[in-house]
């Protein structure tokens, strides 16, 4: 854990000053009176949402690593750095320096910790013992649901539930590239259930975690729900006790995940007439365009990596070839990307496997620990 937080402090650093093109001068000709404005600076719902998650897991991870550590003085350590990382971007050109996005941030900060006290509160209550063998299958349905319910705000507001319908009761469209993924992807979430939820009335409480999903789609907004996605829960839902009857049934499910995530990736399947460069700047596609569409994708992806390693690995794979398998996997379809109109490679893709595979380790490594006890040595006489 002590390994994730300085982790996660290097990215939330890189990723605030990127792209490091420091000037002398002062391009925003702020000075400290304008600079202390900026706490009412709103930047947006995006960015906003972007600033709170960005600091979350630093405090989360804090948590884990040192849990007598008194919680104001990470609180003082995310403040420092969200601050100072702010001031930085006085010298950088490219980005817009606000106190309120170190706000925002320590925020979130502060909402790492109610997370790493949650499970605790939970299991108190309803008496929930989370196997270590299904923390990782929990972390991977997080993520999916993450990404398909952000930002986790419901919308007060007739209309705006009336305009999430639309999409699946007006103008319901099923494209079938979008529509396989989405199936597969559910189908998935059913297998990871039963890891999670092994005892009695699984599949009822599955059945009723998809339609709260759909329900809260409608309410949430910046949501909708759509035909692909209904029709993809559904089928996922009857899809998975039919096809771990199978035998293979762990490697059948990689192989057609993988398959319906490179068609979707690789959409419309028009060539480019000139190739692109390939982008080995990490995180490069993350740090442009729309930040809450980006924060979507991050997640997805993430679902889809940890997946494949997790698939692999209940196949028999040993969990280092597994990384393998689908490092190189994930780099041939990032490769490829750049190639193809509508899309851009990058090396972000490779680095998001093997962070998802390195947390696999440390998930497995710590049931190992738990579930093994050194026998006590017999007493001797004297």
């Amino acid at each position: 854990m002590k390994v994730l937080f300085w982790l996660v402090v290097v990215l939330i650093t890189y990723g605030s000053i990127y792209p490091l093109n420091f000037v002398s001068g002062n391009p925003h000709h702020l000075d400290l009176h304008g600079f202390l404005l900026t706490i009412f600076q709103y930047s947006g719902n995006g960015d906003t949402l972007g600033n709170f998650l960005l600091f979350l897991p630093m405090t989360l991870f804090g948590r884990l690593a040192w849990p007598r550590m008194n919680a104001w003085v990470l609180m003082w350590w995310a403040l420092v750095l969200a601050v100072g990382l702010q001031i930085l971007q006085l010298w950088l050109p490219s980005r817009v320096p606000s106190l309120q996005d170190a706000f925002v941030n320590e925020v979130g900060a502060a909402a790492g910790f109610l997370l790493v006290r949650i499970p605790g509160w939970f299991s108190a209550r309803f008496r929930l013992a989370l196997s270590h063998q299904a923390r990782y299958p929990l972390l991977l349905v997080m993520l999916w649901f993450g990404y398909r319910l952000m930002p986790f705000v419901p919308a007060i507001d007739w209309q705006s539930w009336k305009d999430s319908l639309k999409p699946l009761l007006l103008h319901p469209t099923l494209p079938w590239v979008q529509v396989l993924l989405a199936i597969f992807s559910w189908t998935m979430v059913a297998a990871l259930w039963e890891k999670i939820w092994p005892g009695r009335h699984a599949r009822s409480l599955l059945a009723a975690l998809i339609l709260a999903s759909f329900a809260a789609e409608v309410v949430i907004v910046n949501n909708v729900l759509t035909a692909t996605n209904v029709l993809g829960g559904v089928v996922g839902y009857f899809l998975w006790p039919w096809l771990k009857r199978l035998p293979g049934r762990d490697g059948l499910l990689a192989g057609l995940l993988l398959f319906s995530f490179v068609l979707e990736e690789l959409t419309p399947f028009q060539l480019r007439t000139e190739g692109i460069a390939f982008h080995w700047v990490p995180f490069w596609g993350y740090l442009h365009g729309n930040m809450f569409i980006n924060l979507e994708a991050f997640q997805q992806k993430l679902f889809v990596y940890g997946c494949l390693i997790w698939l692999l690995v209940q196949a028999g794979t040993r969990l280092s070839a597994a990384i393998a398998m689908t490092t190189l996997s994930i780099f041939l379809l990032v490769a490829a990307q750049s190639l193809f109109v509508g899309h851009t490679g990058d090396i972000t893709g490779v680095l998001m496997v093997l962070g998802m595979g390195w947390m696999k380790y440390l998930f497995d490594k710590q049931a190992s620990s738990k579930s093994w006890s050194p026998r006590p040595e017999p007493r001797g006489n004297g």
